[in-house]
């Protein structure tokens, strides 16, 4: 795999790996909700929902995708992966998880 690290620190590059080895697209908001689409299902809804997907064709490139949303995402991101067939969510990386000092405090009050 490509080395990600210094964005995903582990257990969540082994997360975000393991998630997109099975999975059939990614989609981005454009502010912090990341989705791995596990299933058909899923890939459908979220095209549905407004989310331009992307199909996984090569497990390298999305998880330089992941890696480029997650960089440009604002603090209150996070990665799920959605199998609607099995009508579950799985955190990948949850809000907050890979919190670094620092980071929110554009949004305290003052």
């Amino acid at each position: 795999m490509i080395n990600i690290a210094e964005t995903f620190k582990q257990p969540f590059l082994n997360k975000a790996e393991a998630s997109v080895s099975t999975a059939v697209s990614i989609g981005w908001d454009g502010c912090h909700k990341i989705y791995v689409a596990l299933d058909e299902s899923s890939h459908e809804s979220l095209n549905e929902a407004g989310y331009e997907m992307v199909l996984v064709k090569d497990k390298d490139a999305a998880l330089r995708q992941l890696h480029d949303w997650w960089e440009s995402s604002c603090p209150l991101r996070f990665i799920e992966a959605v199998e609607c067939d099995a009508n579950t969510f799985h955190t990948v990386i949850s809000q907050w998880d890979n919190y670094e000092e620092g980071k929110v405090a554009e949004f305290d009050d003052e």
